[in-house]
C-alpha cells in the first residue's frame, strides 16, 4: 500500500490496514459506511491503541501527534 519511502507513521497505519484485511476490508462503496466505522479497526484496534504507553508499545503515531499535548493543528496543515 505505501512505498519503502513512506513514513514510519504511514507505515504503521498501513500495517494497521493490512491486520484487518486491507483497503478492501474498509471500502465503504462494497461494505457501506457503517460496516466499515463500526467495524473492529474503528472500534477496538484504534482505540486499544490509545491506552498504550509508547508508539513502540503499539500507540499509533498519529494519534499520539494529533492528539498530544504539544500539537498545534495550525502548524501541521500539510503534513
Amino acid at each position: 500500500m505505501f512505498s519503502e519511502t513512506s513514513t514510519p507513521e504511514r507505515r504503521q497505519f498501513a500495517e494497521l490496514i493490512e491486520r484487518h484485511g486491507g483497503s478492501a476490508a474498509l471500502d465503504a462503496r462494497i461494505h457501506g459506511q457503517k460496516a466499515v466505522v463500526e467495524g473492529p479497526m474503528f472500534q477496538q484496534a484504534i482505540p486499544a491503541s490509545w491506552d498504550r504507553k509508547s508508539i513502540d508499545d503499539g500507540k499509533l503515531s498519529i494519534c499520539a501527534r494529533t492528539c498530544g499535548k504539544e500539537y498545534d493543528p495550525l502548524d501541521h496543515q500539510r503534513d
